[in-house]
């Protein structure tokens, strides 16, 4: 049985993912920076700071308080515009709040699928957390805990490689070395 996590440890783990995330892609874009056309640094440039206001505010870009009504707009209209009976999986169609974070943030990725992937991941398991923790069902109440744990690990393998990144470039295969010792 995994230990209980507060609320505000989450949202710090939260924090600190949005912000290594910012730090990870930043550092990809410099090494790509000059091949890069100008119009995609100037959307890597305002993805970056996007990521910054979520790194410094997630609850305003996840939380359900904030952003179902918009999302429930958005499947309102789609039903209504195709004339669909059941709303329910109009929620897998139409875009969440994790897709706008995503898509807002996608140009500070450039050319980095692995970095892309584990921001999408990043971004699902906080989305599922702040959904399952403030459900009205029981059953999704008592398994946000997971999601929690998943965000923890994540924001930590984050900062690992935060730590490796910012490292001298001496010592980065040493440093490499010792965190693949801590999994």
């Amino acid at each position: 049985m995994q230990k209980k996590v507060s609320d505000i440890q989450v949202y710090n783990a939260i924090k600190s993912g949005f912000a290594c995330f910012k730090i990870l892609a930043r550092e990809s874009l410099s090494r790509r920076w000059g091949k890069m056309p100008i119009k995609s640094r100037y959307l890597a440039g305002r993805a970056l700071v996007y990521i910054n206001g979520v790194a410094q505010n997630p609850e305003i870009y996840f939380s359900r308080a904030y952003t179902l009504g918009m999302w429930r707009s958005r499947v309102d209209k789609w039903t209504e515009e195709k004339n669909a009976k059941e709303t329910t999986m109009a929620y897998y169609i139409v875009q969440s709040p994790m897709d706008f974070v995503i898509n807002a943030s996608d140009a500070a990725m450039y050319e980095n699928d692995d970095l892309c992937q584990a921001y999408y991941n990043f971004c699902k398991s906080v989305q599922n957390w702040e959904y399952d923790r403030t459900s009205s069902s029981d059953t999704f109440r008592m398994q946000s805990f997971k999601f929690a744990h998943d965000i923890i690990t994540q924001s930590r393998q984050l900062q690992s490689m935060v730590d490796i990144q910012q490292s001298n470039p001496l010592m980065r295969p040493l440093k490499r070395l010792m965190y693949s010792f801590q999994r």
